[in-house]
């Protein structure tokens, strides 16, 4: 695998716990000062950021999270959720059910969380987090040699078993667990060199 992405203190994984008694101005991540947190209902809204690094979370409900600019961390908490990070080196975390995660513009961390989830990296070096139990992840923009699979759980790419399916690269844990399915990727490109460890217990670098 290539290279590592660590994170400290923050578990994007466990819904932001640490993070989410800051109000104003915080500083939560490497060269990330947090400005605005915008926390939704419970209801089906629209949560828009501004354009400093905000913290946005959908809690309940069908919510749509617009980042905008700056380097953003968008949460789509439970609910079928669809979270945009525009412009800036985003994360985004679809949390529980059937999300659609679209980075946009920047280098972006785009972890689906449970239930059956579609990512779209767009432009930009991005990383795609799989693992034991974020369910299977439709991946509809990987780009050999740019982007990269985060792996969780201390997976190593010899754990994985890659084929072809019609049009797509099916990546398995073992021969039942799926975790991932490159839309339009030919398997043959696929190599250990775009995988890379992921450890949701530390600061993500993005720059």
């Amino acid at each position: 695998m290539n290279g590592s992405v660590d994170l400290e203190d923050t578990d994007l994984l466990d819904g932001f716990a640490d993070i989410l008694n800051v109000l104003g101005e915080a500083e939560l991540l490497e060269g990330l000062t947090i400005k605005e947190l915008v926390a939704g209902t419970l209801n089906n809204e629209v949560v828009n950021g501004l354009n400093g690094a905000d913290l946005l979370l959908g809690l309940t409900g069908a919510d749509r999270l617009l980042g905008f600019g700056g380097k953003d961390l968008l949460n789509g908490g439970d609910g079928n959720d669809l979270l945009r990070g525009l412009l800036g080196n985003d994360i985004l975390a679809g949390m529980g059910d059937d999300d659609r995660l679209d980075g946009d513009k920047g280098q972006d961390i785009l972890i689906g969380g449970e239930g059956l989830d579609t990512l779209i990296g767009g432009l930009g070096r991005d990383i795609f987090v799989a693992g034991r139990k974020l369910g299977l992840d439709l991946i509809r923009d990987f780009r050999d040699r740019q982007d990269q699979i985060g792996l969780l759980d201390d997976i190593e790419f010899k754990d994985l078993k890659i084929s072809q399916e019609g049009r797509d690269t099916l990546i398995k844990l073992g021969k039942r667990d799926s975790i991932a399915l490159l839309k339009n990727v030919n398997s043959d490109q696929i190599t250990a060199a775009d995988f890379t460890s992921f450890s949701p217990d530390a600061n993500p670098k993005i720059s």
